[in-house]
Parts: C-alpha cells; sequence; structure tokens
C-alpha cells in the first residue's frame, strides 16, 4: 500500500496528457489511454459547472469532464450521481432527442422502476 498523500489538483496539459500533483509538490504524469482512465472517471461523469462533482471529490476538469484523485473515488461517483433525483430526469431527456429508441425505452423502465416501486441502487 503507497504512503504518498492523495492528488489535490490537475493540469491537462493536452487531450493525451494530465499532470496529478499531490500538496507536497510531487506529481504522477497520466499520458495516453482512454479519457476516463486519465481522469480517474470510469463513468465519464460530465464537468457542468463543478458544483456537484466537486462534493462527489473531483479535483479538477478535463477535456469537458470530471477529474477524480484515484480510480475509486471515480467509481463511487457514478453511484452518487445515479442516485440523485433529478439524474435520470436529465438523461431521459437528453436519451429521448439524442439516443435510440431502445436506449430511451431502458431509462423509462428504469424511471418508472425506481419511482414507482421504490428501488435503491446500491
Amino acid at each position: 500500500m503507497s504512503s504518498q498523500s492523495p492528488f489535490v489538483r490537475i493540469e491537462e496539459k493536452n487531450e493525451l496528457r494530465i499532470i496529478y500533483f499531490r500538496e507536497d509538490g510531487s506529481s504522477t504524469i497520466y499520458i495516453g489511454g482512454t479519457r476516463n482512465w486519465r481522469n480517474n472517471n470510469p463513468g465519464n461523469i460530465g464537468y457542468g459547472n463543478g458544483n456537484l462533482v466537486k462534493k462527489f471529490g473531483a479535483i479538477g476538469k478535463a477535456g469537458g469532464f470530471a477529474v477524480f484523485p484515484d480510480y475509486e473515488t471515480g467509481r463511487k461517483a457514478i453511484f452518487r450521481v445515479l442516485k440523485k433525483d433529478d439524474f435520470q430526469v436529465v438523461q431521459y431527456q437528453k436519451q429521448s432527442k439524442y439516443g435510440p429508441r431502445k436506449n430511451t425505452a431502458i431509462i423509462q423502465n428504469y424511471t418508472k422502476s425506481r419511482y414507482n416501486y421504490g428501488l435503491k441502487l446500491i
């Protein structure tokens, strides 16, 4: 297990390179790979205005997406976003307008199940 301090901020040097900084000034560079890997954001959660994702642990923004200090924080953020009451409404509106019909039906079914039957996400 690493004894290094967590990352506290990032700099996006270009679309394929992000530098993560620790409080003590040390850094680690993520180069190449996928955007979600470089951002420690397996759910590709958008940054938006930053208010919500910062509450979920985001330390910056790269390519329009939130950047988390580590994979586990990014993974947990997915579930926190999905648990938000307004998430499904926004996603349904976007999906209805831009997505294929079969995906819209999936979102409609999920929304119906969640609200009508009280299903909880783990």
